[in-house]
């Protein structure tokens, strides 16, 4: 993330906030963020392995 993308961010809050909803969103842009760089370095799975997987949670 940028500073010119948090700064759009902060732009994009309304007047009175709480800084946690600033964090969240923070983290959820960096999050959305990093999960498109992997799929754009062809890190993902199928939705057979993403199923497979699941079933080793439980």
């Amino acid at each position: 993330m940028t500073k010119t993308q948090a700064q759009e961010i902060v732009e994009q809050m309304p007047a009175d906030f709480a800084a946690e909803e600033l964090v969240e969103r923070l983290l959820f842009v960096a999050e959305v963020e990093a999960g498109l760089a992997q799929a754009d370095a062809g890190e993902t799975r199928t939705q057979a392995e993403a199923e497979a997987l699941a079933k080793l949670w439980k």
